[in-house]
């Protein structure tokens, strides 16, 4: 199986549960790696074999101004859901930082992998 990986892709979305959170934007952070077939894409050489990034970049965006979950761990496996079903992934992993989670840290993360076949 061969992965592609966008790294620390930059989303502002409300996220939170503290009464804060729930009125500014925050920004949070997203490594995503998905599987994908090089040789098959390799091949023709077509992007329309292939999965766009911007496409990618443009759902997650999307995604965030619609939604404003409480928890993290919401939030990274909505994403995950969003991604598989948009792009017809049959394995993702995703990562979600979130710097200012807690104080007197560089943040917090939250890692998932799922499958679908």
């Amino acid at each position: 199986m061969d992965k592609i990986t966008i790294s620390h892709l930059k989303l502002e979305m409300l996220i939170g549960c503290l009464p804060w959170e729930r009125s500014v934007k925050q920004p949070i952070y997203l490594d995503i790696t998905f599987s994908t077939d090089c040789r098959a894409i390799a091949e023709t050489d077509a992007l329309t074999d292939a999965v766009s990034y911007v496409d990618v970049k443009a759902c997650l965006e999307e995604w965030a101004q619609q939604n404003s979950p409480q928890l993290v761990e919401t939030a990274i496996e909505q994403i995950a859901s969003h991604l598989i079903a948009t792009f017809s992934f049959s394995y993702i992993k995703l990562v979600l930082h979130k710097k200012q989670a807690l104080s007197d840290t560089s943040g917090i993360s939250v890692t998932i992998e799922r499958s679908h076949d």
